[in-house]
């Protein structure tokens, strides 16, 4: 049976290009198991299209620290333009 990971920092400052909340909470996760945090957040709106954005979090314990990245890249919205066909009766 693994041991529970207690008192763990976890540290996810978002970058300038993204607007949300950053994340700094003291967690405990049970052995065995993920812990998994969801941050709402959207890219800044001066943003220019092709820009590549890193967000990285940071775990801290005494068993070893460790980070993960996510890097993506603003991509512009596709428009689709349907016809309208209007059929008279």
């Amino acid at each position: 049976m693994e041991s529970d990971a207690v008192h763990v920092p976890i540290l996810d400052v978002l970058p300038a290009e993204i607007v949300g909340d950053s994340v700094d909470v003291l967690v405990t996760i049970p052995g065995g198991s993920s812990y998994e945090i969801v941050i709402p957040a959207m890219v800044s709106a001066n943003l220019v299209y092709g820009a590549t954005v890193t967000n990285t979090v940071y775990v801290y314990h005494v068993s070893g620290d460790t980070s993960a990245s996510v890097v993506f890249q603003v991509v512009a919205w596709m428009r689709v333009y349907l016809a309208l066909i209007q059929r008279t009766l």
